[in-house]
């Protein structure tokens, strides 16, 4: 059932902070390297022949290479287990790559630090926190996000052909147990879209939407794409992205290869 996929998906993000702390408690502080922060630039992201596995028994991960820039969606698809949700904790820092190098810029994100302030994730698997829709869409409670939040608000409205569905003051229960499947899609996508974070890693947005949903969520991502960097999981197509590339992480190939002549300018100016 979803709630106890969700239950179990906070609890093993639990259970991974405990260990983090665990680690850190272990380690002298002497040893801790100090990191700049990261400079951003325009949100391209690059991996370089990346190697991951939770065990050494398995590798997930296998020399991966694929560039995601600003101006363009990216589509990473695979079976279960592939290490589609892995690339997103790769990008996040919540694990750490074996092999190969991840970086922002042209900068190795394991030797910067602030990323996070850079980067929003979209999931419908991200509790929804707060006890109206203006709490759980917006960090800030200021005039600028209240406005930021109902122009967004009536833009999904849209796309979903749900007008008024949903509005600041209603409220939340229980991790939005009283919003429907659509209505709850709307909040998650809307908290990534408020933050305005220049890099979007969005988690199956179309699971359990229409063909008529999946295109007029598909045109609203356009709309941003501009000024952002997207990632995209999606074990469906939607016909409305211009996808710039499709990642197979079963392949471990990009079906459009990007030249490397722009990472190597970001680090020659690095």
């Amino acid at each position: 059932k979803p709630h106890i996929r969700r239950f179990l998906k906070v609890d093993s993000f639990h259970r991974n902070a405990i260990i983090s702390i665990q680690r850190i408690q272990e380690t002298d502080i002497e040893q801790i390297p100090q990191l700049n922060e990261l400079k951003f630039h325009s949100g391209y992201i690059t991996f370089h022949h990346v190697g991951f596995g939770y065990d050494e028994q398995k590798t997930i991960i296998n020399d991966l290479s694929f560039d995601a820039k600003k101006g363009a969606v990216t589509r990473l698809v695979g079976r279960s287990g592939s290490g589609k949700t892995t690339v997103f904790r790769l990008i996040s820092k919540l694990q750490k790559p074996q092999k190969g190098v991840i970086y922002i810029d042209g900068q190795d994100i394991s030797m910067v630090s602030g990323i996070m302030k850079y980067i929003s994730i979209i999931s419908d698997e991200i509790p929804l926190l707060g006890k109206n829709v203006f709490e759980v869409v917006s960090e800030s409670k200021n005039e600028v996000n209240r406005r930021r939040t109902i122009h967004t608000l009536n833009k999904l409205n849209h796309v979903f052909n749900l007008p008024h569905s949903v509005y600041l003051e209603r409220k939340i229960e229980n991790n939005g147990a009283n919003l429907s499947l659509i209505e709850r899609k709307i909040l998650n996508i809307a908290r990534g879209i408020v933050s305005e974070k220049p890099i979007l890693l969005i988690d199956e947005p179309f699971a359990g939407l229409d063909e008529n949903m999946t295109y007029n969520l598909g045109d609203f991502f356009n709309t941003m794409k501009a000024n952002k960097t997207i990632i995209i999981i999606s074990s469906r197509a939607c016909e409305s992205i211009d996808y710039d590339k499709t990642v197979d992480l079963e392949a471990n190939f990009s079906k459009k290869t990007e030249t490397s002549s722009e990472l190597k300018l970001l680090l020659q100016t690095q």
